[in-house]
């Protein structure tokens, strides 16, 4: 169905202040940096697993493909995820078949704490 010209300038509008709202959000985010570091922090309490969790989360894997990637005890992962979650790191976004797919919050990626907590690991071979 063809738009009105009126709802063309109602859609343009919004997506302007939405735009503007992200704007806003991400100067906050940053302006308040060091307060979303200690958090991550806090929630991952130096748990490597959690950490790997973290840096594999992509929103498009399964808790399972996750889990198989980083050989790690299904109790520990799944309880990881759940604190991580609880925490508001990262939240549900689907599913593959019974299996959950996760996805980081915006300002993870945003404040590149995922490089942070990425620079935090060990190397190993396995790590993504």
């Amino acid at each position: 169905m063809p738009e009105t010209p009126q709802a063309h300038e109602e859609l343009v509008k919004m997506r302007r202040d939405i735009e503007q709202l992200k704007r806003g959000q991400m100067t906050h985010w940053h302006l308040d940096r060091e307060r979303y570091v200690e958090l991550l922090m806090k929630v991952l309490d130096d748990d490597e697993l959690k950490m790997r969790i973290l840096v594999s989360v992509d929103g498009l894997r399964s808790v399972k493909e996750i889990e198989e990637t980083l050989n790690a005890p299904h109790a520990s992962v799944w309880r990881s995820f759940k604190r991580l979650e609880s925490g508001g790191i990262i939240y549900k976004v689907g599913s593959k078949g019974k299996s959950p797919i996760y996805s980081r919050e915006r300002w993870v990626s945003a404040l590149k704490l995922d490089d942070y907590v990425r620079s935090k690991l060990p190397e190993t071979p396995e790590q993504p």
